[in-house]
């Protein structure tokens, strides 16, 4: 093999002090801060704000040659998702399974993702929709979602190899990107993936962690420092995950029922009594089914007869006076007792009125939520949208006070 002098480089990832030069036949050989490597930056000190700032450029790039499309009146919005999610996510996610992002540098490339949703579908920050109804509308979900979930199916490859290789890099990105038990200065040794002294630096790197499995029980460390990892990324993000709703547990054939009425026998002559004889008490309507009467019965006494609603129902509620006087009826019955009749069913009737108005005003966020729906395929965005469903359903009303 022949190696030109003139061409090669060289780089030192976390380079110590007083470290030396490598030469090459008596002559110096260049050094550089950053390499690029199977067309990713791989920068000496860790970092990788340039790789991120190179898959931006890349997704811009991507997203102008397919623009005509993308920016197309008469091509729907899932269309462009679809156009989006083929040609120009690919050339931004390149390579970011195995970058180190962090969360200023994720949100660099949701950022420039967002400028490109909305370009595409012709919908500026004046408009003031929401970054998720703009994802929705393209079909298009989180990108740190998606960089996560192609780490994943790089773990699923690495589960489903018996690759030493591949094993060690696992090991190693769960050391930088969760764990961090080392230093970053200390993690040479067990960066050092060819090298026959890893297996050591391995194991000695378990004994550091208080692993319980030695270096031959691969599966079982595995499994225990997965945990760990887990562990150390609740600790690190509890707001985000104490909200979270767990999975539904499987219940087992012997777990004893929580609903009470399941025990009772329905076809019992006293059970059937003393449910009807409630029944009668409380003025519910029959049913041929008693356990639907027991059930209405247990409703109305926890919200009527509780302690809470008892309470709330023996507040008296006070109010202002109103002065009929002041409000101008508009006709003269010629009858002093038939005008001021009129006048309190007018005024009940604009209490009616403004009440419609509430209703409607929740029919109407009750429609934002059905068009903010990513399944709903329109162009416009929820702004526009909701002008037209004001304009034909909703109009102010008007009353004479």
């Amino acid at each position: 093999m022949k190696v030109s002098r003139s061409k090669t480089e060289y780089m030192c990832v976390n380079e110590r002090e007083g470290s030396g030069t490598v030469r090459l036949q008596g002559e110096e050989v260049k050094k550089v801060l950053e390499f690029k490597y199977l067309g990713s930056t791989v920068q000496s000190n860790g970092e990788c704000g340039k790789e991120v700032k190179k898959r931006v450029q890349a997704g811009w790039n991507g997203w102008k040659k397919v623009s005509g499309v993308l920016c197309d009146q008469k091509i729907s919005a899932r269309i462009k998702g679809k156009v989006y999610r083929t040609v120009v996510r690919p050339a931004m996610l390149y390579g970011l399974e195995t970058v180190s992002l962090r969360k200023r540098q994720e949100s660099e490339l949701e950022v420039a993702e967002l400028k490109m949703l909305r370009f595409s579908l012709e919908v500026t920050r004046l408009d003031r929709i929401r970054n998720k109804y703009i994802r929705g509308t393209a079909h298009v979900g989180r990108l740190g979602d998606k960089v996560r979930e192609t780490r994943l199916r790089w773990f699923g490859h690495v589960q489903r190899r018996e690759n030493e290789t591949e094993f060690r890099n696992f090991i190693v990105w769960l050391e930088d990107q969760k764990i961090r038990h080392y230093k970053i200065e200390d993690r040479g040794n067990l960066r050092n993936i060819p090298s026959s002294e890893w297996p050591k630096s391995f194991e000695k790197y378990l004994q550091d962690v208080s692993c319980p499995f030695g270096i031959q029980e691969r599966c079982e460390s595995i499994d225990w420092l997965l945990g760990l990892a887990v562990r150390f990324e609740y600790a690190d993000n509890v707001e985000k995950y104490r909200n979270c709703t767990p999975a539904a547990e499987v219940t087992n054939a012997t777990q004893k029922p929580t609903d009470p009425l399941i025990n009772l026998d329905s076809n019992n002559p006293d059970f059937k009594a003393g449910v009807m004889a409630l029944a009668n008490l409380l003025k519910i309507q029959r049913h041929d089914d008693y356990l639907v009467m027991l059930k209405a019965i247990r409703i109305l006494i926890q919200e009527r007869l509780s302690p809470d609603a008892i309470a709330k129902a023996s507040k008296s509620k006070e109010g202002l006076p109103v002065a009929l006087d002041k409000h101008i009826l508009g006709f003269d019955t010629g009858d002093a007792t038939l005008n001021e009749a009129a006048r309190i069913l007018r005024l009940l009737h604009i209490e009616e009125l403004r009440e419609l108005q509430t209703r409607i005003n929740e029919a109407i966020v009750a429609v934002q939520a059905i068009i903010a729906n990513p399944k709903t395929d329109h162009r416009l965005g929820k702004c526009y949208a909701m002008k037209r469903f004001h304009a034909a359903v909703f109009q102010p009303m008007k009353v004479e006070q």
